[in-house]
């Protein structure tokens, strides 16, 4: 698990074109162990060997997910909207993607993850999971990565070099100030 973070994290820093970029994505993944590992712990199983190619699978499809809101974020923010309010909107504009690819996700690995037959005892926790951390992630992203965005990026105050609300009308400079 950890070879696939550190591959997701260079894979995400070449295409974002940015070594902080990623931070906020890999955020997802804490999110995504904590359901794998709630998933595993209601089903009665416990971590194995056929559990963490479970694991790897589920650390891409959440980082999806991530990739979508910041990925949006940033094209407003070239367009020229200011950073706080160009996550905002990507995350209202990207909240259904986000939950589709999180329902077909978890509803493709459903039927693995209650298999019942022959040899499906080993599938079972390559199916249970990453259904668990999709689940999970998928609805904490839009609260987590969001917040954490706008933690970073936090309008900045107005700077007291130039007055832009003078009496009358005029910008002012700090030196003309009294």
């Amino acid at each position: 698990i950890a070879t696939a973070i550190v591959l997701t994290y260079l894979v995400l820093a070449a295409s974002l074109e940015s070594f902080s970029k990623p931070i906020y994505i890999l955020i997802t993944i804490p999110l995504a162990l904590v359901g794998m590992l709630w998933a595993l712990r209601l089903a009665g199983m416990s971590i194995g060997a056929f559990v963490l190619p479970g694991g790897v699978l589920l650390i891409g499809i959440v980082a999806n997910n991530a990739v979508l809101l910041i990925d949006h974020a940033q094209q407003l923010v070239r367009g020229g909207m200011a950073e706080a309010e160009a996550m905002l909107r990507a995350m209202i504009l990207e909240f259904r993607p986000v939950i589709m690819i999180t329902i077909a996700a978890a509803f493709g690995m459903w039927p693995l993850a209650v298999a019942k037959g022959l040899g499906s005892g080993m599938s079972v926790g390559l199916g249970m999971s990453p259904v668990g951390g999709i689940v999970v992630s998928g609805v904490l992203t839009l609260i987590v990565i969001p917040a954490a965005y706008l933690l970073i990026h936090q309008p900045k105050s107005v700077s007291k070099e130039t007055d832009f609300g003078s009496r009358t009308g005029k910008a002012t400079t700090a030196s003309e100030l009294p």
